[in-house]
């Protein structure tokens, strides 16, 4: 073989393995379709708007993953494509009349392809459940594990039957930003989204600690497929060079688009340059090496102090500036008020996470923003409805002092908010009635939030008026320094995305840290130590849940444990638990040398005679729960008079008693018996920790007591180790403060997150069990002579309370039923500040029917009409009714106001599609409703709800009916 033919032939199998190993191969055009390319100017591309991060307008300018996979392709074609933006609906029907030549974002089906040539999907849009990530209810997501939770969904998707057909209770959002915002708030468990659209959203809205869980096994919430389509009768040609061009695209080049707009929201992912410094700027760097800083010391996650140093992602992001210039900050943590003044005198270089204001930028130079935090409200479980700002005009507000939107916030209320220099400060005086709402950044309130365990605390709503966006962190510069000024600047941009999604996944998401192995944690006589010592013997709290509990007598389980769970890795020794019954007898135990350590408690005076205290490690409330009939407690000197419970041998109640030595205090076993007590009327008070006694009114649902104060005596838990044996102490200190804010915060949203999970008592069950077991051999004996006999008693008894509570001939409950029933709910829902709806609703001209078809044909239609009112009201808190004659009552809790009314909306339009049959006549009715929603308070009365949802009803018939009216004052 010539030896230039040999040299071509490994050319080719080079280029072939080339092609091969990168995925890569340019389209094998033909002459013709070379030529067409060349000849067509311009190709119009319709794309959906509004289809973030799929496609939508910003900025002047079309962006998202299918617009920048269309620059891909016409790259890789060699066309030139225009780009039309417009909804579905338009752009469907320009495409259809030639007006547009190719049509992005569209689905296969076969009655489509018809008409339209597909290319191959270049994406899958996959559809999933998103849940908090410190939530682990859901671990092994199903269809079970999901009924019973708060869904999210976005109004009228197409997959919303499919949910409803599984059973799964569903509260619909306008748009996917409010949808994520409400799991992030709190206001749903989980919601349903697509995976890359939640992702996006989510971080373009600061809302961390949100994550994918997978379609929980409904297999009918299937994958889109995303294609470009062309008309068959248009242009064979376009469309065989626009398909040719995408097989062409290399898989890798997709996947990163994919990557860019899930995690970095549409930027470069490529790592910029290294930053370039002018000569002015290196010396200035060599003639001012260090910086000063001032921090807050209670900003968490971005600043706050830990084991005495500055920590946080701002210290983490300032940390990556000083690699990339060689300065060194020197950090000065202080209250705000003090930093801003402190930095007005030129005392500080530098002023972190700080926002624009014009007031500010007088005496600032302000760099890009780092990070973006969204404002909340936060207010009380007991605040009662909220309907946006309008609810907080005229309540105690509280807000941080010198705060970017203080001048809004104060306009907005009637009296001016109460400021505050410390955030810990101000959330707990709003936990303990001292406020009524308080504003902050959402990061920052629920991270104190778990620090304090303030478990009556909830986000009401988005603090967002016009004017005023999210919260902007940037660096303040001093005026003094322009240099400094343009080096942060570049140093903030030289800093890549991934460095960016590194620093939010260590301080901001729900990520824990690997734990240390505590090789190097330990000094030598330590480790000789635990090597001699190999057991170490803990007590705990055997019935302190969420704190902690022994489980069947010795398995330790709570907030305690998993801390422990976390250090012991950490300790060449083994940590066994000496099972106990009580505290008390925990104490006992650990004072005789039984145990070595007890988990979780308190230093006082007299447990120091016994024992060393590591540094705390849980820092909770005290507080005092009383009847919701009671006043809020301004302070515990103005109810010495009063019999107050607490539990046995608890430090708060050595504090209590030494401090008030005329306080009546009873000593209880646990928490249960102290609040079943205090529900009883026994005592007027419950002293523990609010996350106790929180997680004890949320599992048991009790409405009737309430948190009434704060004790000035926080309860600081450390380890309690032996003091016989110092070493000890030394020990568990270090393991104390090896473990990271972070882990502790994941721990603690763990905890109090199963607030929402109902209550099953194993103990109690299989005592039942055992004395049902017994009664079950007793009875087999009478078994066959009395089983027929209870068999038509006990249908007897079930029709009897049928005719009690059912109308015969429809099967919804009746008027009596319904009145007395919805007179309980409305008091609970004016007790708890619930939401109660109420509709009437009328067969429209229903006496036309019975006199025309006859009362049996009558009958039957309010038959069909009652099974369509119940299979549209199927959930627990839903009640339904026939009313009398033609009209029918439904009332609902929860919601919003415009819930019900949305409900009767797709049950109107539903009753337009009945058909009765009679003798081949189609009868075809319509209903009208009336509407009534309320949050009751004292003055309201059901008498007066029911009157004003018939005045709604007259208005519905007035307005020429089949229509739905909700109540308004004239």
């Amino acid at each position: 073989m010539p030896a230039i033919k040999k040299l071509s032939l490994l050319l080719i199998a080079i280029s072939v393995l080339f092609t091969t190993f990168c995925g890569w191969a340019k389209p094998l055009l033909t002459a013709e379709e070379k030529q067409y390319i060349s000849r067509k100017k311009t190709v119009i591309v319709g794309v959906v708007n509004d289809n973030e991060p799929y496609s939508f307008f910003r900025d002047g300018a079309e962006k998202g993953f299918s617009v920048d996979f269309l620059r891909l392709l016409e790259k890789e074609s060699g066309l030139r494509f225009e780009i039309r933006m417009g909804n579905w609906t338009d752009i469907y029907k320009a495409f259809l009349s030639g007006k547009i030549d190719v049509i992005d974002e569209i689905s296969y089906t076969e009655e489509r392809a018809r008409i339209v040539s597909f290319t191959e999907p270049y994406h899958f849009r996959k559809t999933v459940f998103f849940k908090r990530g410190d939530d682990n209810r859901f671990s092994g997501l199903s269809v079970e594990s999901l009924k019973g939770r708060k869904i999210g969904i976005a109004k009228d998707i197409y997959y919303l039957p499919i949910l409803r057909e599984a059973g799964i209770e569903l509260t619909e959002y306008n748009n996917y930003a409010d949808l994520m915002k409400s799991l992030a708030f709190g206001w749903t468990d989980a919601v349903v989204a697509s995976e890359l659209t939640g992702k996006f959203i989510a971080r373009e809205n600061s809302l961390p600690n949100i994550v994918s869980v997978g379609n929980a096994g409904l297999d009918k919430l299937h994958q889109e497929d995303f294609r470009l389509g062309i008309l068959k009768q248009s242009d064979p040609l376009l469309f065989s060079v626009i398909n040719k061009s995408l097989k062409s695209i290399p898989r890798s080049s997709v996947s990163d688009l994919e990557q860019m707009w899930e995690t970095f929201s549409g930027r470069d992912i490529a790592k910029p340059e290294k930053i370039k410094l002018t000569h002015e700027e290196e010396a200035y760097i060599k003639s001012h090496p260090a910086v000063s800083v001032g921090t807050m010391p209670d900003y968490s996650p971005f600043s706050f102090v830990s084991g005495g140093s500055v920590s946080g992602y701002t210290r983490s992001l300032l940390d990556i500036i000083s690699k990339q210039t060689g300065i060194t900050f020197l950090y000065s943590p202080n209250n705000w008020p003090e930093i801003i003044k402190s930095f007005k005198k030129g005392r500080l270089d530098i002023m972190a996470d700080m926002s624009y204001t014009e007031d500010r930028a007088n005496y600032t130079l302000f760099t890009s923003p780092y990070y973006q935090i969204p404002n909340v409200v936060f207010v009380r479980d007991d605040f009662g409805g909220y309907s946006g700002l309008n609810s907080i005009r005229d309540k105690r507000v509280g807000v941080m002092s010198d705060i970017f939107y203080m001048d809004k916030l104060k306009s907005m209320l009637k009296s001016p908010p109460k400021e505050y220099v410390s955030q810990d400060d101000m959330l707990r005086d709003l936990a303990f009635g001292r406020l009524d709402a308080a504003v902050t950044a959402l990061n920052a309130g629920n991270n104190i939030i778990k620090k304090y365990a303030l478990v009556n605390l909830r986000i009401a709503g988005s603090f967002s008026p016009e004017g005023v966006g999210m919260e902007d962190l940037r660096f303040g510069i001093t005026k003094r320094h322009p240099l400094l000024h343009s080096i942060m600047e570049k140093a903030l941009k030289g800093i890549s995305p991934e460095e960016h999604i590194q620093l939010e996944n260590q301080w901001i998401t729900a990520k824990v840290p690997e734990a240390s192995t505590g090789r190097n944690l330990f000094n030598p006589e330590e480790i000789a130590y635990l090597k001699k010592k190999k057991v170490i013997y803990m007590c705990v709290d055997p019935d302190w849940i969420p704190f902690e509990k022994l489980k069947n007598g010795n398995t330790h389980i709570g907030i305690s444990a998993d801390f422990f769970e976390l250090i012991r890795p950490k300790l060449p020794a083994e940590i066994t638990i000496v099972p106990t019954t009580t505290w008390e007898e925990s104490l006992l135990a650990v004072n005789s040398r039984k145990c070595d350590i007890v988990s979780l408690a308190m230093k006082t005076d007299d447990r120091r005679k016994y024992l060393n205290f590591t540094s705390p490690y849980l820092v909770v409330p005290n507080v005092v729960a009383t009847s919701v009939n009671e006043p809020f407690i301004s302070g515990i000197e103005s109810v010495l008079d009063k019999t107050f419970g607490s539990v046995k041998g608890y430090a708060i109640t050595e504090v209590l008693r030494r401090n008030y030595p005329s306080l009546k205090i009873i000593e209880v076993t646990n928490d249960e018996e102290g609040i079943r007590m205090l529900q009883q009327g026994r005592i007027y008070g419950y002293i523990g920790t609010m996350a106790s006694i929180g997680y004890q009114i949320s599992q048991q649902k009790i409405t009737d007591i309430k948190i009434s104060a704060r004790l000035p005596q926080d309860w600081e838990l450390g380890v309690g180790t032996r003091n016989d044996e110092p070493i000890l102490g030394s020990i568990f200190q270090k393991l104390v403060l090896s473990v990271s804010p972070a882990e502790r915060n994941e721990i603690l949203g763990r905890w109090l997150s199963v607030r929402y999970d109902q209550k099953f008592n194993y103990d109690l069950f299989s005592k039942i069990l055992a004395v049902v077991a017994l009664f079950l051999v007793v009875m087999m004996y009478w078994g066959n002579k009395l089983r027929k006999l209870n068999t038509q008693l006990q249908e007897a008894n079930q029709r009897l309370q049928e005719l009690s509570e059912k109308d015969s001939l429809t099967g919804l409950y009746n008027r009596r039923y319904f009145s007395a029933n919805a007179m309980q709910v409305f008091g609970m829902c004016r007790r708890s500040g619930i939401r109660f709806s109420i509709a009437i609703l009328d067969i429209d001209h229903f006496k036309r029917i019975n006199d025309t078809y006859g009362h049996v044909t009558g009958d039957l239609c309010l038959q069909r009409i009652a099974h369509t009112i119940k299979q549209h009201f199927l959930r627990e808190n839903d009640t339904s009714a026939r009313y009398g004659g033609e009209e029918f009552a439904v009332y609902t809790t929860g919601g919003d106001e415009n819930a019900l009314a949305s409900y009767l909306e797709r049950l109107r339009h539903d009753i337009e599609t009945i058909c009765v049959d009679n003798e081949g006549d189609c009868i075809r009715m319509t209903i009208s409703s009336g509407v009534y929603s309320l949050i009751p308070d004292n003055r309201d009365t059901l008498d007066d709800a029911v009157r004003k949802a018939d005045d709604a009803l007259y208005k519905a018939k007035q307005n020429g009916r089949n229509r739905v009216e909700i109540y308004t004052e004239d």
